[in-house]
């Protein structure tokens, strides 16, 4: 029942059903709180993992993956293909079951990822920061 709450959800674009409607908040995209936004959706839609090793492979590969709407995953690649100095993707965002799936692989790459998303981290969810503790600087 609270205006103020309502009226913050929606500046984040949170509305009923939003799960096949989702846009990435325009505003925010300038905001000095950018990758702390990322982060967080990230936490709730998104993981850090580690494969099982093909034969031969020495060294594991972290992967960073996330779901969500194709146009909201679009807005996030090209942020982190800005912030994170990533080569530029320009295939569409891959659908699994209608949900779009926006996935990198490589230790480096998920490493400029990490290091961008927890930048100035004081809140957020310890397993997966444990999990990729190891690649922050």
């Amino acid at each position: 029942g609270s205006g103020k709450i309502a009226t913050d959800l929606l500046r984040f674009n949170i509305v009923p059903r939003k799960s096949l409607i989702y846009t990435f908040p325009n505003w925010i995209i300038e905001h000095p709180l950018l990758n702390h936004f990322m982060r967080g959706y990230s936490d709730g839609d998104g993981s850090f993992y580690v494969p099982r090793m093909a034969a031969g492979k020495k060294t594991p590969q972290v992967y960073f993956s996330l779901r969500g709407t194709s146009v909201f995953l679009e807005a996030y690649r090209n942020i982190l293909e800005d912030k994170c100095f990533l080569n530029k993707r320009f295939t569409d965002i891959r659908l699994n079951g209608g949900i779009g799936v926006l996935e990198y692989g490589g230790n480096g790459i998920v490493k400029k990822i990490a290091n961008f998303l927890y930048k100035n981290c004081t809140i957020c969810l310890d397993r997966k920061l444990d999990k990729i503790s190891n690649l922050l600087e």
